[in-house]
């Protein structure tokens, strides 16, 4: 339905003040469009509701802060998604195929060389079996965020 509303606009230029033709836009919306903040917002609306559908399957697994509350399983930043699971090859997979069918919903690519995982109290060969069925490289520690520390370190002395 997006792609609908985007791919069904016509333009037109003014060369020396008179309409010179229409033309369709053919490769899609740019950064700069000031449409495609609102069409992020909708895409990443979407990608949570089906991550929500897996937790609510069985399929994978928030984070769990409290016994009270409802497990974390995504959060946004800009047009940054950072996703929680329990480090396990069958939720990778479910993880997978969420993405993949985001991918073909929306028509935009996951850039899987960009994008990193990091796993938390995971043995080694298991870490490294689920980076490799699911594509993305293994970060040993995100110390930054768009510039900004995740985690807050100890200064060490020199002595």
């Amino acid at each position: 339905m997006v792609m609908k509303c985007v791919s069904s606009m016509w333009f037109s230029v003014l060369v020396n003040g008179a309409v010179a033709g229409f033309f369709k836009r053919r490769r899609g919306l740019r950064q700069s469009d000031p449409l495609s903040p609102y069409l992020v917002i909708i895409l990443a609306k979407a990608l949570g509701r089906n991550l929500t559908k897996a937790i609510e399957d069985g399929k994978i697994e928030g984070f769990k802060l409290a016994s009270s509350i409802e497990s974390l399983s995504h959060l946004y930043f800009v047009d940054d998604t950072l996703i929680v699971t329990k480090a396990s090859l069958p939720q990778d997979l479910s993880l997978k195929e969420i993405l993949l069918t985001y991918e073909k919903e929306a028509g935009q690519k996951i850039n899987f060389a960009k994008s990193k995982i990091l796993f938390l109290d995971t043995p080694d060969l298991r870490s490294r079996h689920i980076a490799r069925a699911s594509g993305f490289s293994i970060s040993s520690l995100l110390d930054s965020y768009m510039g900004l520390p995740l985690f807050k370190k100890r200064m060490k002395e020199d002595m």
